[in-house]
């Protein structure tokens, strides 16, 4: 008597930019219309983990696969993965959104330099322009590699697996609630967010914790 093996396929979400499909028709294999929106600029898909194929505009299908949720990059985007501190102490009464924190590093994005206060104004203007654009890559880390504050993602990466608890179109929250025990007197906490790398630009712009500058302020 034989068996029958079925394989099983978890559902998983990922988020893509409904605004780019205003003026694209994008296909998940072929049978599947991802929709656009008038009033946000990213919604979520659910879809079977598993091998894909993605066509835009009738052209030539582009395979992926999906093992997590995430964010699928059919506009070829980049994105910035930060960490946001939250933390409550003696001048403190509740949890609230303060300075981030991690491996001080930048990033370039388009003709801006993006870094922690820290290295900015400390380091960095000892650099020539090579590199600063080398170093600001901002790629993830692999292996057993310390981690950066700043993580930027390449607009060729279709899949962008989660690596962040606060999505593309979720708001910073101005709190966040955590068990302490009663005795604590301080605690930190971080949470990841994504966002897109121009708006990351815009944040970064009024934030107290990073530093924005034109990339042309280097020497070569």
């Amino acid at each position: 008597m034989g068996s029958l093996l079925a394989s099983c396929h978890s559902d998983v979400s990922v988020s893509y930019n409904a605004s780019y499909c205003k003026d694209h028709v994008v296909k998940i294999d072929d049978t599947i219309t991802l929709k656009a929106d008038d009033e946000k600029e990213f919604l979520k898909k659910t879809l079977a983990s598993g091998k894909h194929t993605l066509t835009v505009d009738a052209g030539k299908p582009v395979a992926f696969e999906l093992k997590d949720d995430g964010i699928l990059n059919i506009a070829h985007q980049e994105f910035v993965v930060f960490p946001i501190k939250f933390s409550f102490g003696s001048s403190r009464e509740n949890l609230a959104v303060s300075e981030t924190s991690g491996m001080p590093n930048l990033l370039v994005i388009d003709s801006f330099v993006v870094g922690n206060k820290w290295i900015m104004e400390k380091v960095a203007p000892k650099w020539k322009r090579d590199r600063i654009m080398q170093l600001g890559k901002g790629r993830e880390s692999k292996g057993d590699e310390v981690g950066t504050e700043l993580v930027k993602t390449d607009s060729n990466q279709l899949v962008i697996n989660k690596t962040w608890e606060i999505g593309i179109s979720d708001e910073i929250p101005k709190s966040l609630e955590q068990s302490v025990s009663s005795s604590t007197r301080s605690a930190v906490a971080f949470r990841k967010k994504v966002m897109d790398a121009k708006m990351f630009v815009l944040f970064a712009s009024i934030s107290d914790s990073y530093t924005v500058q034109r990339l042309s302020s280097w020497e070569d």
